[in-house]
């Protein structure tokens, strides 16, 4: 069960830092040509701008911590587990929320289905981190 997990937590981190630099390179010049035709005014402009970076530095930093979990998930260790859970479940009900409200931006729902691709199997898997089994708990 642990190597299920492992390739899921793999394919999670992987496509957290491809989100990432897709958001940062392609997004990052739509909001700089939103902010020169004035869609955004210059009040708001440093604002936007600053959280539009933070939000791709925290999208990669999601991604590098899933894939240093990713080994103390393939060793079955409790500790890596609920880090894991707690990373792609809080991933999950951000795109899920967030794609409620605001339907057209589909891209939620691949937030929703990648915090989903690891948060089910570790559900799936939790007996297997916590009952002892070799490498649980660490």
């Amino acid at each position: 069960m642990s190597s299920l997990v492992f390739r899921c937590s793999l394919f999670s981190g992987i496509a957290l830092i491809f989100f990432a630099v897709l958001h940062s390179v392609l997004g990052l010049n739509e909001v700089l040509a939103a902010i020169r035709v004035g869609d955004i005014t210059k009040d708001a402009a440093t604002m936007i701008t600053i959280s539009w970076i933070f939000s791709g530095l925290a999208l990669f930093l999601a991604g590098s911590w899933i894939l240093f979990l990713s080994r103390g998930l393939k060793r079955s260790a409790a500790g890596a587990w609920w880090q894991a859970l707690f990373v792609s479940g809080v991933l999950s009900a951000f795109g899920a929320g967030c794609w409620h409200y605001f339907p057209s931006a589909i891209y939620l729902a691949g937030f929703m289905a990648t915090g989903l691709i690891l948060f089910i199997p570790l559900l799936i898997a939790a007996g297997h981190y916590h009952r002892g089994e070799p490498g649980a708990g660490k």
